[in-house]
């Protein structure tokens, strides 16, 4: 089996290759299936590649951002304002259109017509492929939005108004969809394999089936307050029939490369706007710094300049754009994202090993596999270490503290507590996504403060993305637009 060492250096051959044709071929490539019954015959080859590397451009660039955001990892800078209606939890329907316009239109729809390609050319590993990757998309657009089209979704010019599925159908027809790519894995010698093509795990289609059992993995705990029968059996059924997850170093990520126009998305963002707009949010920040968290220099950089140089500073959420903020204070005076989050060749993450052990520490402290819910908790926090090329000896000191040691004796809330929290700080920046999904849907850590410059009801926080404006224009049966602190189905707490 392939290292993740040497798929990161293949991936880092071919990513511009493979980024000249998606940029240069957008009109007549990435739009290949905006009508369905009369697409541009390309091979699967041609059609994965675009296809993923779009899906992390948005995944890991502007949802990142806001939900970095709103998982409190970050906040607005004092001299900038790009970012600061997601302090205020103000957002317009239209902030997120292109990208709800993308998913849908582009990767949605290449990710099917690749599905249906590796059939008809005998190449079910892409069938494989195309069926997980559009079940990781559909998942983290329900996330973020709640109910959304999919049982009627991608019938481009045969239904161009698709009804709204319930985010319960849609999380019960993600797993079958993710067993529909399991079903399609060929491990035959003999088998076509993608290559260079596969900017995730480079054609290693045990990597593939790791990745698709830990996604199913990370669909069942998220009913844990809403369906916690479903989610203790499907998670009890995957462990009990010898699954196969991530582990160290086979992280589901796609690395970006230094070269203009091909950089991390986030790394866009800066050298477009400014490094002004994100510091490092206090409610993190804090947190790392009380507990001698060695991570801290991976996730952030020090302040340069002003009473805090050399040390790592941060903001209270929201704070910077208060009118008792210090007018003298400057970006370098506060902490940063490190370029191991957003340098140009950092990497755009659907799923880790760290967060995969964590999932399955959570379910052996619900009772719900038997397994050692302590050794999967600390491996969690050491794969995390490992990640950001720490060791294990950093690990081990880290998790032998007080206060971060798992509660052994305590109850299944202590352990639910502590493995989240933990689970929060491996996803600083990195699954920012996640980090937002496990607060709302357990509470935890319990520690997040309401932004200051909030202007919605106090005490509330952020719960959903609104339904983009694009949708709701051009789809009568677009529901009314809840509210922004309205919960998604999943959320109880």
């Amino acid at each position: 089996m392939k290292t993740m060492k040497n798929i990161k250096i293949y991936t880092g051959l071919i990513v511009i290759a493979a980024m000249l044709t998606m940029n240069s071929c957008k009109k007549d490539f990435l739009d290949v299936n905006t009508d369905p019954n009369n697409p541009i015959d390309v091979t699967s080859e041609l059609i994965l590649p675009p296809a993923i590397a779009h899906t992390a451009f948005i995944t890991g660039g502007t949802y990142q951002v806001i939900t970095g955001f709103w998982a409190q990892y970050w906040t607005q800078g004092s001299t900038g304002n790009q970012y600061n209606i997601y302090d205020q939890y103000q957002i317009p329907n239209t902030t997120f259109d292109r990208q709800w316009v993308e998913l849908y239109s582009d990767v949605l729809e290449d990710f099917k017509v690749l599905s249906e390609k590796g059939i008809s050319e005998n190449k079910p590993n892409y069938t494989a492929i195309a069926y997980i990757m559009e079940a990781y998309v559909f998942h983290v657009l329900t996330d973020l939005h709640g109910d959304i089209p999919y049982s009627e979704a991608l019938q481009g010019l045969n239904n161009i108004a698709p009804h709204f599925d319930s985010q319960q159908s849609i999380y019960d027809g993600l797993i079958v969809m993710i067993d529909k790519g399991i079903s399609n894995i060929d491990y035959d010698a003999s088998a076509f394999v993608p290559g260079a093509d596969d900017f995730i795990y480079h054609g290693d289609m045990e990597l593939w089936e790791r990745f698709a059992n830990s996604l199913k993995l990370r669909i069942y705990m998220r009913q844990s307050e809403v369906r916690p029968g479903v989610a203790q059996a499907g998670i009890s059924s995957l462990y009990t029939n010898g699954a196969i997850f991530l582990e160290d170093g086979m992280d589901a990520e796609m690395h970006f490369v230094n070269s203009v126009g091909y950089e991390h998305p986030l790394y866009t963002e800066f050298i477009n706007l400014g490094r002004q707009n994100i510091m490092a949010s206090n409610t993190i920040l804090n947190y790392m710094i009380a507990n001698g968290d060695l991570r801290i220099d991976a996730f952030f950089t020090p302040a340069t300049t002003g009473p805090n140089a050399g040390s790592h500073a941060g903001i209270d959420q929201g704070d910077g754009k208060t009118p008792t903020f210090p007018s003298d204070a400057t970006p370098n005076d506060f902490s940063q994202p490190s370029d191991l989050i957003a340098g140009g060749d950092a990497a755009a993450v659907f799923m880790s090993a760290s967060e995969t052990y964590f999932l399955l520490s959570e379910a052996a402290a619900r009772g719900w596999i038997a397994d050692d819910a302590q050794a999967l908790y600390e491996a969690g926090i050491t794969s995390s270490f490992l990640r950001w090329e720490f060791s294990e000896t950093d690990a081990s000191d880290y998790y032998a503290l007080p206060q971060i040691a798992f509660p052994a004796a305590g109850s299944q809330d202590d352990k639910v507590k502590a493995i989240i929290t933990e689970k929060w700080v491996a996803n600083c920046g990195n699954q920012s996504i996640e980090g937002w999904n496990d607060w709302r849907r357990t509470g935890y850590p319990d520690f997040f403060t309401v932004s200051l410059t909030s202007l919605i009801a106090p005490g509330s926080y952020p719960q959903r993305l609104p339904y983009p404006n694009s949708e709701i224009q051009t789809n009568q049966n677009t529901p009314a637009q809840p509210d922004i602190t309205a919960k998604v189905w999943w959320d109880v707490n």
